[in-house]
C-alpha cells in the first residue's frame, strides 16, 4: 500500500460534526487513530482509504492462506 487514510471525527466550536482525513505513517497514528474512535463511541465504523500499488488479481494471488488441514 502506498498511502492509508482514515476519517477523523471533529466537533468544532460550535458543536457541529466534522470529519477530516488522516494519514495514517506509524504505529502511534494507528494508536491514534483508535484512541479517537474509543472516545466517540456514537460511530459503529472506522472509515478508512487505501491506496493501492498493484492490481487486485496480484493481491488475490498472493494471499496466503491459512492451512485448512490444522
Amino acid at each position: 500500500m502506498e498511502d492509508i487514510e482514515y476519517q477523523r471525527p471533529l466537533i468544532d466550536s460550535v458543536g457541529r460534526l466534522m470529519f477530516n482525513w488522516m494519514m495514517l505513517t506509524n504505529d502511534d497514528d494507528i494508536r491514534n487513530m483508535f484512541l479517537i474512535f474509543g472516545q466517540h463511541n456514537m460511530f459503529s465504523t472506522i472509515e478508512m482509504d487505501a491506496s493501492l500499488l498493484r492490481t487486485p488479481d496480484y493481491i488475490l494471488k498472493s494471499i496466503i492462506r491459512p492451512n485448512e488441514d490444522v
